[in-house]
């Protein structure tokens, strides 16, 4: 028999507890379980949690496993805004300065201390940290809590492998019966366990929480014969929540939506609205739309008004609008309309949160599934759900395809229970009921579509060799296994043996996708890392451009954009909207303290720049996804510099750029696409209306977005960065290179 040695406490003690013993009061529906949820710990090395959003469980388990446990805890969230908002939130409620005792770590910001011992940060934050050495056995916590785990998101569904593994090597007396146990292990959780021996580290409890009913996935996961997890089932609190559906199929889903969101607020009583639209784009959209509405409405208010002044023309009141409306009943400037999605900047999506000014008395919030389960919104009584999503899948080729999809049973559910929570509420359904029995009854994991080269990358860092046997929470198929070695392959990331080269432990330090880390590293062969990281730092920010959807705005947007555009095409036009950036503007740190008053400051000095902000409005340009790039930038240069890449070399005047072009073509060599031939006539093959042909064979159009498009003569070859599918079939990140090129790279290339 193993004779079972006493575990040591963890590593990192708990600072002084300074925080307080229990929770100030409240009804939240989770307060009733607070005793069974302390039992549990104790007993359990894992619990499965489930109950409806704005129960409280993300904010109390967190507090309640750190002082059950006397333990560093740490939870995850699948995006910023929940890290940050929860966490101030929490700080708040227990009095506490954030970045204290209770801290948060997302990309780019973090407010954490020696002195935390509550944190919130994102899947990728905790992934990263993971990465390296040691770091796969969380040594800095004793509880990990993986939140929102029900969206099956990949960065989650990877956690949940690799605390699973950390906790059978932390925990292993309770999973140790007697030497055969021991022989039968893995090698991995063995060579694990030295490590935990070697460091003296305590046990690790995990806590799982989903939204949704089911826990069977999770629980038969992490359950073991010895120690079978814990299942703790929550009931949520809300009102009677109405549903109605769409006789008929909308033509225009954004537009339908706009009129029932119009609808909503002219004639139903008070309550917050949250519209749900696919993405940016059709938010956008709808916010104008919806604006322009209200204000076309207060303009027709106002001469109501006017014309109610004197009794002779009273009678003219209905002509103005075409209907008698109650003025008391319906404020024309009782709305504001705020947009929901990840890449408004913290400060912009922390509106949704602020009182309302004195005029208004409704917020309606249009949103991605972002508000779907990461934020409590006490206030909303009504919920237009559009059934749509956008999803980015892995396409025949291995390039990412963004599409837009229909959701699932289980997020329409979701989405209609975020109303009715102080008192009862309507979910409008922008489709028929029929076509929501045809919807999958819960969302796809997100590893059924995604390019596994990353995560094979990471396991492979990790020093997880055997990653055909790896216990995935799901198992990816073999086929898709076998295509990430092949693409790691293809980079020189790993070798025929399919171990890991020293090339691919370098790519694994640039925090990108493994074809941008490639395209990082080759740039120094062709002298221009610094253009190189400038176009990848572009290119990880979405939506750079702002495209106002009003014609008016629209042409000056156009006009302002030509001076940043390129004849080579999307790629080094986002290169010289950064540079010309720099040039022109003076930029202060966003976590700079008095922001505002230091912009205020530099304006009135001697410089002829101009605040960031004010450029980038001036120039119709998106100053929080500029503001990203530059980050991402500054994190990728000091990276290449540890690596000893030649991060500062001018580039050369003769042929720097076009090397340059030529690095783009090679590092994406694979997303070619080669203009189509009609009717076996060069000639006709350049007109702009023309389509083109990636090399798998797919024919694809160029964005209307892009710099490239209904160009005149048409380039022959060009490197696109994505694939996006709605009526037709687009390539973004359009760049033109030379057709020798994508011969010399792709020899059967036609």
């Amino acid at each position: 028999m193993v004779k079972r040695k006493g575990l040591e406490p963890t590593s990192k003690t708990s600072p002084p507890l300074n925080l307080p013993k229990s929770l100030p009061p409240s009804n939240l529906p989770i307060v009733p379980y607070h005793d069974d949820i302390k039992r549990c710990l104790k007993s359990s090395n894992c619990i499965i949690l489930t109950s409806s959003t704005g129960s409280g469980k993300t904010t109390t388990i967190p507090f309640l496993a750190h002082t059950t446990l006397s333990t560093p805890v740490t939870c995850t969230q699948p995006r910023r805004v929940a890290c940050t908002s929860v966490s101030t939130y929490v700080s708040s409620l227990l009095n506490v300065t954030l970045g204290g005792k209770i801290g948060y770590n997302i990309r780019f910001d973090k407010k954490i201390s020696k002195e935390t011992v509550i944190s919130y940060q994102t899947d990728y934050m905790l992934l990263r940290g993971s990465a390296s050495g040691w770091g796969r056995l969380f040594p800095d916590y004793g509880c990990v809590i993986i939140d929102e785990a029900h969206e099956r998101s990949l960065g989650s569904d990877f956690l949940c492998s690799l605390v699973k593994s950390a906790m059978k090597a932390r925990n292993y007396s309770r999973f140790i019966k007697d030497d055969s146990d021991i022989s039968s292990e893995p090698e991995e959780i063995k060579q694990l366990r030295k490590i935990v021996r070697k460091r003296k580290l305590g046990p690790l409890k995990v806590v799982v929480m989903s939204a949704t009913i089911s826990a069977t996935k999770f629980e038969d996961f992490f359950s073991t014969p010895l120690s079978p997890a814990s299942v703790l089932k929550i009931p949520g609190k809300t009102h009677r929540i109405d549903v109605t559906y769409l006789k008929d199929p909308c033509v225009d889903f954004v537009e339908a939506c706009v009129e029932a969101m119009y609808r909503v607020h002219s004639g139903y009583g008070e309550g917050d609205v949250l519209c749900f639209l696919p993405g940016r784009e059709e938010i956008d959209g709808a916010v104008y739309s919806l604006r322009k509405l209200l204000i076309e409405r207060e303009e027709d208010s106002k001469e109501k008004s006017k014309l109610m002044k004197t009794t002779e023309n009273a009678d003219r009141v209905t002509a103005v609008s075409g209907k008698n409306l109650n003025l008391t009943t319906h404020p024309t400037d009782g709305a504001v309309v705020l947009p929901l999605y990840s890449s408004l900047s913290p400060s912009q999506q922390q509106q949704i949160f602020l009182p309302l000014p004195s005029t208004a008395h409704r917020r309606i919030i249009i949103s991605t599934n972002i508000a779907e389960t990461s934020l409590t919104l006490e206030n909303v009584i009504y919920v237009i759900d559009s059934g749509l999503e956008k999803k980015k899948t892995l396409g025949s080729t291995g390039v990412g395809v963004l599409k837009t999809e229909v959701i699932s049973k289980a997020s329409a559910i979701q989405r209609s229970g975020r109303c009715g929570r102080i008192r009862p509420g309507l979910a409008i359904r922008m489709y028929r009921e029929l076509d929501f029995e045809s919807f999958k009854e819960v969302q796809r994991p997100e590893i059924e579509g995604s390019n596994l080269s990353n995560v094979v990358l990471l396991l492979l860092t990790m020093g997880i060799t055997n990653v055909m046997e790896f216990e995935f929470l799901q198992p990816p198929s073999q086929s898709k296994l076998l295509k990430a070695f092949e693409t790691l392959h293809r980079l020189k990331a790993v070798n025929d043996k399919m171990q890991i080269t020293p090339y691919g432990t370098k790519m694994s330090k640039l925090p990108v996708d493994v074809e941008w880390a490639n395209l990082i590293l080759k740039s120094d062969d062709y002298n221009c890392v610094p253009e190189i990281l400038t176009s990848v730092a572009m290119l990880s920010a979405e939506n750079i451009f702002h495209r106002p959807s009003n014609e008016l705005d629209a042409q000056k947007a156009a006009q302002k954009h030509k001076r940043f555009k390129s004849y080579e095409g999307d790629i080094p036009s986002l290169k010289s909207v950064y540079t010309t950036w720099l040039k022109e503007t003076i930029y202060v740190d966003p976590n700079q303290n008095n922001l505002a008053q230091r912009y205020k400051q530099l304006r009135t000095s001697k410089s002829i720049k101009i605040p960031h902000p004010e450029w980038c409005n001036n120039n119709y340009l998106n100053p929080r996804s500029i503001q990203k790039a530059h980050s991402v930038r500054k994190q990728l240069y000091d990276i290449c510099k540890n690596l000893f890449l030649n991060v500062d070399r001018e580039m050369d005047p003769d042929t720097g750029y076009l090397n340059y072009l030529k690095c783009i073509c090679e590092g994406l060599n694979h997303q070619i696409a080669l203009r189509s031939i009609i009717n076996n006539d060069d000639k006709e093959s350049i007109k702009p209306t023309g389509k083109y042909k990636t090399l798998s064979g797919i024919e694809v159009n160029v964005h209307p977005n892009s710099t490239l498009f209904m160009r005149n003569p048409a380039p022959q070859a060009v490197v696109f960065t994505e694939i996006i599918e709605t009526k037709k079939t687009y390539i973004t990140g359009v760049t033109q290179v030379k057709k020798e090129w994508v011969t010399e790279l792709n020899p059967f290339a036609h």
